[in-house]
């Protein structure tokens, strides 16, 4: 079972997905929101909806920042996919 099943409910499990440049988004417990560039640079908002394959998140940053992101399963592979449609591979990380 692939770990990012648990998030379907948001206010109960954190889940951290990792790209493949060495970033991180964590998706935590109460709808909070982490993202760690691979330069270590952080950004950390709110989200709400379902980091599942075939989910789709909206995550609110500070100064009135939002982003809408979609996940979908291609051969094997989870994508988040962005509102311009530039995907990106990511795996749970370990």
């Amino acid at each position: 079972m692939l770990a990012l099943a648990v998030l379907a409910s948001p206010q109960a499990v954190a889940e951290t997905l990792c790209f493949n440049d060495g970033a991180k988004a964590t998706y935590g417990a109460k709808g909070r929101y982490t993202y760690v560039a691979a330069n270590g640079r952080t950004a950390k908002g709110t989200y709400s909806g379902s980091p599942t394959a075939g989910g789709r998140v909206t995550i609110d940053l500070p100064g009135g920042r939002t982003r809408a992101d979609s996940f979908v399963r291609e051969g094997g592979q989870l994508y988040l996919v962005t509102k311009n449609d530039n995907r990106f591979p990511v795996k749970p990380c370990k």
